[in-house]
């Protein structure tokens, strides 16, 4: 996930800028989560740019070794410790690269379910197949700057649940469920699913503000 994250931090002013041109009082939250072993890290709902940008160039590179991250424990810290206003109209939208523990799927489904139930959107990413051939490309190319990558083989089984998986789990939550396309930014996608058929606006946001979101 460190090639996503390092998109989201380039990216997240743009991000901020957007969201608050359509809702200037909202207030965001960031979560990193990796492997149950290692810590979850998270920025509360903010309104301020410069604690989110912060957080995340505070984060250095993750990865424990485990494939199946602590997404329920990371779920859990966004729905039970974000200082959510009781009325407020509330989003999660979790961007990961694999599947949950088969033992936490149950588990995060009641939370999911529960954070719905409580004027919640649960919506989630899968970035497994563009985090893969992102990461075996640029692993060739470090070993092998003057040749150019060979054919990358097929995203791994075990990644080919994420998307599947996430697509009950968005449901769950009355969301919906995108994958990361190769020529799409991931702050574009993010902000599609927060805010579904608002698209021409998102666009005259973006050229208000002299940026390109894609």
């Amino acid at each position: 996930m460190n090639l996503i994250i390092d998109d989201v931090k380039a990216r997240i002013q743009q991000l901020l800028y957007s969201i608050h041109r359509l809702v200037p009082i909202a207030r965001i939250g960031i979560i990193v989560f990796d492997g149950k072993r290692e810590k979850t890290n998270f920025q509360p709902l903010t309104l301020s740019p410069e604690k989110l940008s912060g957080f995340l160039n505070s984060i250095q590179a993750i990865g424990g070794g485990e494939r199946e991250e602590d997404m329920l424990g990371a779920v859990e810290t966004g729905i039970n410790k974000m200082d959510w206003k009781q009325d407020a109209k509330k989003m999660v939208v979790l961007v990961g690269n694999s599947p949950p523990r088969r033992e936490d799927f149950q588990p995060l489904m009641a939370v999911i379910r529960q954070f719905k139930s409580n004027n919640g959107t649960f919506n989630a990413i899968d970035v497994a197949e563009v985090e893969y051939q992102r990461f075996e490309r640029e692993s060739w190319l470090k070993h092998h700057p003057n040749e150019p990558p060979p054919k990358i083989p097929p995203l791994p089984e075990f990644y080919r649940q994420t998307a599947p998986t996430y697509r009950v789990l968005a449901a769950a939550g009355g969301g919906d469920m995108r994958e990361l396309a190769r020529d799409v930014s991931i702050d574009r996608v993010i902000l599609l699913l927060i805010f579904p058929g608002s698209q021409s606006q998102l666009y005259a946001s973006n050229r208000y503000s002299g940026r390109r979101s894609s």
